[in-house]
């Protein structure tokens, strides 16, 4: 399910330019694959969904347009 890693890249803080496809809001598995190390395990254990963030994000990564993105996903 491209989508839901996408949205995870997305709350982590990844730029779309590092996993998507250029000029496009689709997933590249091949740039999406160079993130998955050491690196988003250590962005897992820091990330902190409560409080202010660190300047303002790109509009992508808003909560708010990736609930949007993950509409149609059933989640129990």
């Amino acid at each position: 399910m491209p989508r839901i890693f996408q949205a995870v890249f997305y709350l982590l803080g990844f730029n779309k330019e590092d996993i998507c496809e250029p000029e496009t809001n689709k997933l590249c598995w091949k740039m999406a694959k160079k993130c998955l190390n050491q690196s988003l395990l250590e962005k897992l254990e820091e990330y902190n969904p409560v409080g202010p963030k660190e300047g303002a994000p790109p509009r992508y990564r808003l909560i708010n347009n990736i609930e949007r993105f993950l509409e149609g996903f059933i989640f129990i």
